[in-house]
């Protein structure tokens, strides 16, 4: 039995009442207070990348398409590409096994290339925030200027402001 299919195996048993052999048995009889214990902590920890991945990406990104653009277009994201090669071109994405899916997934998540990009990716990350920062702070200010060097038009009067310059 696989990992995967003993997981499946605890999440059903701790939902319904399970028949093995010719006995019923509640979820309480099957999967002691450890194991559930175990299986929350897991699922917890897990939520809490995917809460803290989402939260990374969007703001990388603005959940935009040209975000998206902007974000992949940065050093770091071309090298990951560069060092992925081929196998992150999804256009030709064949069909797994689920067995076999699972141990790509595997394999990719022990690269050491994997390890050694994501212990750059938190100072990347800053990084580019930093400068979205800036640029959005450039922006401010530059509407602001704007605002105040555009002529005031006069209140009452349909026609538009004297302009000297010719």
């Amino acid at each position: 039995m696989s990992a995967a299919e003993g997981i499946n195996d605890l999440k059903n048993h701790s939902l319904y009442v399970s028949q093995i052999g010719n006995g019923f048995f509640k979820p309480s009889e099957l999967i002691d207070l450890q194991s559930a214990t175990a299986c929350v902590s897991d699922a917890r920890k897990l939520f809490q990348i995917i809460q803290m991945a989402y939260s990374v990406w969007s703001s990388l990104t603005g959940l935009t398409e040209e975000g998206l653009r902007s974000c992949v277009e940065t050093p770091l994201f071309q090298s990951l590409y560069q060092a992925l090669g081929s196998a992150a071109d999804l256009s030709h994405f064949p069909t797994f096994e689920k067995q076999q899916a699972m141990e790509e997934m595997v394999a990719v998540l022990n690269s050491p290339f994997l390890h050694s990009w994501m212990v750059q990716f938190p100072g990347a990350v800053e990084e580019l925030l930093q400068s979205l920062d800036q640029a959005e702070n450039q922006e401010v200010s530059q509407a602001e200027d704007a605002e105040s060097k555009a002529p005031v038009s006069q209140e009452g009067s349909d026609e538009p402001p004297l302009n000297d310059s010719f």
